[in-house]
């Protein structure tokens, strides 16, 4: 469905500047003539109030409170929808403000009654109701999926019964519906909009989704007012399952097979349809037949012809998923299209952290002939996938390729020189991630874009990773300045803001700061509903609170993150929570656990050589406290082979000392020993099991009978842990810190030799 362009020019024009004026409120004019009268909810993007008009009576009236491109954007995409969707059981637009006032915004009927969710409040519905309430909500959703949208947001609360009265159902909140052929990117990097229990795991994935993301809501809606697929007839439970599936493959393919599925349970119980219903079933395509139609055309020419005239709707029926409709596309002789469908594989690739099959699709994507702007899209997706199994070098090249093939000062060119300044620092070139940085500083402005101050939040790290941590500081302090200008109307750019300061503590080595930073920044994005960046914002907290010796708080914390990202399909931070857990077994002494956990993570973050080389050490940590020379030695090899930097090889390094200690082999202990040495001098902090690699060192100077080089060690291990202590103002972390068994050991030995730690 293509949205109305002058729709959407007007609004987005109207809100040029809108966030300088104070936000109405009750009692307020708006428009010239609409006086509101109370708030009825408020939501990430707005608030929604009942407003009285001379004309028009009582009516509904959303207002705009986010600033950012993203938000404005998704604004202005519903006021679209919702002008061109015109279906009794859709929301009516009456009016809009688009035409240059101070608060854009959209007047909708005001409806009496209640929201399903309220409905629930009350008990579970009989079974003919759920029948009938499913099948009224497909009547709405089936169009919407016909014409290539998905609502992505179906929940109770925004299914409204008029009256009270089911057979009046209306679909409310087009908020986050997306049409399926507008490829722009109207989320930041990460996000996730949705409603937790509601919410299909690919949306949460931040893959890409068609419209079997909202079959599996709507499968959760219908299971909710069911109350209990026990008491569910068995034909309705199968369908459920069906719909709930985390895996799309196995779900309906739109709203239209649900109302079918819906139409014979309904048959086989010999519940009656509502009036009306019938005439909606009439309507909806048999894709059963479609498929076999399609699949019955065997000649090139027939197949040719067939896909290019319906290459859309065969990848939204799910007859294709998009890279195999981009190859028959290909070999029917359309390679410009084909190359955009490929260009969206690598997209859904990189989502789904595939990116042996990104790299080839975007091969792919180059030999059908993609444009000058296509190319500049496709060198910014294999920069990202560089970025994240850290090849910096290659990443640093295609983000450089990118921003020659991209406009200065688009969304895609400052990503772009976010993935090269992200590379530089890994490579070690400080002017280059410097230079990067004043480059996005000079984009931030007040009500910054909120994917802006992402990729600053990134450069923050990549500037202390960097050793640059007076430009970091900086940059970190032109994000204040943003999020002063932006607090009254986005939680998560106040949110990324405490994520960058979180950062910069964690370097100055103030642990403290950096725990309370982190949990403040979760606090944010759950306001801004953002899950994933919730859960890995509490992944990290959870290490936080683990180098402050808290395993009370970390242990639970962790556990959570785990259900959830299992729940929510989110491997790569399933993957972080898992190894930080592992970090709370070896400290609590579970060995084994700690071993397996850790190895689990090594073995899954193959494309991840940072997050395998972390995940090793650990296990080798782990293996040599149990005695196992021959695992120990085997998975530290295993973490210098994947060590990316100098943190991640000192870190390796100290896995090595021990393994060698446990084997008994003292020459090689001592060798590494001193390679660790030389190490530390270029690292000044290691981000977890910093204690645990000065003791393998201090342990390696014992066993060589060196004294000297003991005492050497001891004293500068315990001056670093006494100054990360001394940063620390609540006593009780204070002691805690000093409790972690690696700590409490270095203090020990410290003060035997009167260092005084």
């Amino acid at each position: 469905m293509k949205i109305s362009d002058s729709l959407v020019g007007r609004l987005e024009r109207a809100i040029e500047g809108a966030g300088e004026s104070p936000e109405p409120e009750v009692s307020d004019v708006v428009g010239g003539r609409y006086r509101l009268l109370r708030q009825l909810g408020a939501g990430g993007m707005g608030r929604v109030f009942e407003a009285e008009d001379e004309k028009l009576g009582r009516v509904a009236i959303k207002l705009l409170s986010a600033w950012d491109a993203a938000a404005q954007a998704r604004f202005a995409r519903e006021a679209a929808l919702l002008d061109e969707l015109a279906h009794p059981r859709v929301v009516r637009v009456l009016d809009h403000g688009l035409d240059g006032g101070p608060s854009p915004f959209l007047v909708t009927e005001l409806y009496e009654g209640e929201t399903l969710a309220d409905r629930l409040k009350r008990g579970s519905l009989p079974l003919a109701d759920v029948l009938r309430l499913a099948l009224y909500v497909c009547e709405p959703l089936a169009m919407v999926h016909a014409r290539g949208v998905v609502h992505r947001d179906i929940k109770p609360s925004n299914v409204f019964l008029p009256g009270g009265e089911i057979a009046c159902l209306v679909l409310l909140d087009f908020g986050l519906a997306k049409a399926l052929e507008d490829d722009e990117d109207l989320t930041f990097a990460g996000a996730t909009l949705g409603t937790p229990g509601f919410m299909a795991p690919e949306l949460s994935s931040g893959a890409a989704v068609d419209p079997r993301a909202d079959v599996f809501s709507l499968g959760r809606v219908i299971a909710a007012c069911v109350g209990s697929t026990d008491a569910a007839p068995a034909e309705l439970a199968a369908l459920l399952g069906s719909m709930c599936s985390s895996d799309p493959e196995e779900r309906p393919r739109d709203a239209g097979a649900v109302a079918r599925a819906l139409e014979r349970i309904s048959e086989s119980l010999e519940i009656p349809l509502a009036p009306g219903t019938r005439a909606f079933l009439e309507q909806v395509p048999d894709w059963s037949a479609i498929e076999a139609a399609l699949l019955r055309s065997t000649t090139e020419s027939q197949q040719a012809a067939a896909l290019r005239l319906t290459e859309r709707w065969l990848n939204e029926a799910g007859l294709f998923d998009t890279r195999d409709l981009a190859a028959r596309l290909e070999l029917a002789g359309i390679p410009s299209r084909a190359a955009i469908w490929y260009r969206r594989a690598a997209k859904r690739s990189l989502a789904e952290s595939d990116f042996t099959s990104l790299f080839a699709d975007v091969e792919s994507a180059i030999r059908c002939g993609a444009t000058n702007a296509e190319l500049g899209g496709l060198h910014l997706l294999q920069a990202q996938a560089n970025a994240w199994t850290n090849v910096p070098r290659e990443a640093m090249r295609h983000g450089e390729e990118a921003m020659r093939h991209l406009g200065s000062g688009s969304v895609s060119f400052l990503r772009a020189a976010t993935e090269v300044g992200v590379a530089a620092a890994r490579l070690g070139d400080g002017d280059r991630i410097e230079e990067i940085a004043r480059l996005v500083a000079q984009a931030m402005g007040a009500g910054a874009p909120r994917w802006i101050v992402a990729c600053a939040a990134r450069l923050v790290t990549a500037l202390c990773a960097a050793g640059r941590q007076e430009t970091s500081r900086l940059l970190c302090a032109r994000l204040d300045d943003v999020a002063d200008a932006a607090s009254a109307g986005d939680p998560y750019v106040a949110s990324r803001v405490a994520l960058a300061r979180s950062v910069v503590a964690l370097f100055d080595g103030d642990l403290e700061a950096h725990a309370t930073e982190l949990e403040h920044s979760a606090e944010l994005v759950e306001r801004a509903g953002d899950v994933r960046a919730l859960l890995h914002d509490r992944t990290n907290l959870g290490f936080a609170l683990i180098e402050l010796g808290q395993l009370v708080r970390a242990e639970p914390l962790l556990e959570s993150v785990l259900r959830d990202t299992s729940a929510s399909g989110m491997p790569f931070i399933h993957r972080l929570a898992t190894k930080n857990l592992a970090m709370v077994r070896l400290q609590q002494g579970r060995l084994a656990e700690a071993e397996q956990l850790a190895v689990d993570v090594a073995q899954a973050a193959q494309p991840n050589p940072r997050l395998a080389s972390v995940a090793y050490a650990f296990a080798s940590v782990a293996a040599a406290r149990l005695g196992a020379a021959d695992r120990a030695t085997s998975f530290a090899k295993e973490a210098i082979e994947r060590a990316p930097g100098d943190m991640e090889r000192a870190r390796a390094l100290g896995a090595s000392v021990r393994a060698a200690l446990v084997s008994g082999d003292i020459p090689t202990a001592t060798r590494l020993a001193d390679d660790l040495h030389a190490l530390f001098a270029r690292v000044p902090f290691i981000d977890g099991g910093e204690g645990l690699t000065f003791l393998s060192l201090v342990d390696a100077r014992e066993a060589a009978g060196d004294p000297e080089r003991v005492r050497t060690s001891l004293e500068e291990a315990s001056r670093r842990l006494t100054a990360r202590a001394a940063r620390i103002r609540s006593a009780d972390l204070v002691l805690s810190f000093w409790a972690v068994p690696e700590h409490a050991e270095i203090r020990r030995r410290a003060q035997t030799l009167g260092l005084g730690a």
